[in-house]
């Protein structure tokens, strides 16, 4: 602006007479409007595509502004004004030289013109590649939900949703849904709803995804849509199951299982099979878990669920281990996980091989199992499940503990209660608070591993899920050097001091420990 008004910089007279305009926003106003109609006509069209875009797309969106060759000199005029320049010839991409500049040009337009401008770059992407419009879903979605055409707005933000959801890209998914919702009325509105409760699920935004999944069952239910209402109250089980909440879990469990069986829905039957298996395995009543995944194993392939087939399966496998067969775990758990990967079930893989290294680990097999569960870490962080990778941390600072590197192991550890303390995941934490008491056992011995070990106990009676007795003949075998060391009297003693603490102290001792053992940086 100072150079325009060719005014001498060492000019101190001259300086302290000059008037700045008011704002950025306004000095870039006034320089568009010093600029031909017919040039800021493009750069407006433009500020519409975005910060970089291809010169193109202006006369094919919006064939009022001439030939390319028309467009291209509107661009060397913002090129000489110094607003835009070239940025990638091959494609003849410009760019804005500011991103506030682009910012000026659109909101220097009625919202009305920006729609219907944002309508017709979507309707020139359409056009221009219509037999690859999955590869644009994004950029489609983004300009019709902008847009004026309602129902090119729900195709687009709709099938944007859905393709997120299916690679677990679940924060753009969440975004999608959140936009689309508004938009509906009806059975679609309550099925959209619903989707986005399950993918919230997923992220571990359990509290969000509970509302979420209740908007949807009342909608169902004022609609009268049994089908939805049931599967709304399946998603208010799975998420009840996850907070830990067993009771309340069992009872929606109940109410979706009768509007399933209402509705003759053999995969929704096949799921509460399942739930009810996982629900009875955390309340340690094993052979009604075993049965029930027997039951769902068999239901799921009747209706050709492979994937939910497989999860059955893997489930069983840990039945198996709480029998104290190990081999026999990782032999059911490596098949599961065969069918997982011939379907390329990202979820079902990252369970199949977290369990996969944890059942080597059994059998004493560390350098397979750490690569196992390595796999499992990355592909948990791909889907973007936190519990996953709370878990999958957890199980690998256990192998890291197999092998006496403890340092290595409370690094992993601390990762994984970081993790299950943000989705308050009281029995996972347990599961590794009763490994980090073994690793202060190891570590340094004294009392404050035993009394962490009570600690584990109180948090799990709090929550229902008792110590699978495998689990327990484990536990106490790693634990019977430190024992021996401190005696039994002291031992008991300090395991009844922790029996007495609530979850907060149980998982402050836990801290205290592995901030004992952490690496020095």
């Amino acid at each position: 602006f100072i150079a325009s008004q060719q005014i001498d910089l060492h000019d101190r007279a001259a300086m302290a007479d000059l008037h700045l305009p008011e704002s950025l926003q306004t000095l870039i106003l006034s320089r568009m409007d010093t600029i031909a109609e017919d040039a800021r006509r493009s750069m407006k069209v433009a500020s519409v595509i975005g910060r970089v875009f291809e010169a193109p797309m202006l006369p094919g969106a919006y064939p009022e502004l001439g030939t390319l060759d028309d467009v291209l000199g509107h661009l060397e005029t913002l090129r000489t004004a110094d607003l835009v320049r070239l940025d990638r010839l091959a494609d003849l991409a410009f760019l804005f030289k500011h991103a506030v500049t682009q910012e000026v040009a659109y909101d220097s337009m009625p919202f009305s013109v920006r729609a219907n401008l944002h309508g017709r770059v979507g309707a020139y992407i359409e056009a221009r590649d219509p037999d690859d419009i999955d590869r644009h879903l994004d950029l489609l979605a983004h300009h019709y939900g902008l847009s004026d055409d309602h129902a090119k707005k729900v195709e687009y933000l709709g099938r944007a949703a859905e393709a997120a959801r299916g690679t677990f890209a679940n924060a753009a998914a969440i975004g999608y849904y959140e936009r689309l919702i508004p938009l509906l009325d009806g059975s679609e509105r309550a099925a959209a709803t619903l989707r986005l409760a399950r993918v919230l699920q997923t992220a571990g935004q359990l509290p969000k995804s509970e509302s979420v999944a209740l908007e949807a069952r009342g909608l169902a239910v004022d609609l009268g849509d049994t089908r939805q209402e049931a599967w709304a109250e399946a998603s208010l089980a799975e998420t009840a199951k996850r907070r830990n909440l067993y009771d309340e879990a069992w009872e929606r469990l109940g109410r979706a299982n009768e509007l399933f069986a209402r509705l003759d829905e053999p995969s929704g039957i096949a799921d509460m099979l399942h739930l009810a298996g996982v629900i009875a395995e955390f309340r340690g009543e094993y052979d009604n878990a075993r049965a029930r995944y027997d039951q769902a194993r068999e239901a799921r392939m009747e209706i050709g669920d492979l994937a939910g087939a497989a999860t059955s399966e893997g489930n069983l496998a840990i039945m198996a281990e709480f029998t104290g067969d190990y081999r026999g775990a990782l032999e059911i758990n490596d098949r599961a996980l065969e069918l997982r990967r011939s379907i390329n079930d990202r979820r079902g893989i990252a369970i199949g091989e977290m369990n996969a290294g944890y059942f080597r680990r059994l059998v004493g097999e560390l350098q397979d199992a750490s690569a196992h569960l390595e796999t499992a870490l990355a592909v948990s962080r791909e889907i973007g499940d936190p519990a996953m990778v709370g878990h999958a941390q957890s199980t690998l600072a256990g192998v890291y503990l197999a092998m006496q590197d403890y340092p290595a192991a409370a690094a992993q550890f601390s990762n994984a209660l970081e993790r299950q303390g943000e989705l308050n995941d009281l029995r996972a934490m347990s599961m590794t608070l009763e490994d980090v008491a073994v690793l202060g056992a190891r570590a340094f011995g004294g009392t404050d591993p035993f009394e962490l070990f009570g600690g584990t106990d109180a948090l799990r009676a709090e929550i229902g899920a008792p110590r699978p007795p495998t689990l327990e003949v484990e536990l106490t075998d790693h634990l019977a050097d430190a024992r021996a060391t401190l005696g039994d009297e002291a031992t008991d003693a300090a395991i009844s001091r922790g029996r007495a603490w609530t979850a907060a102290q149980t998982v402050s001792a836990g801290v205290a420990i592995l901030e004992r053992l952490k690496p020095v940086r």
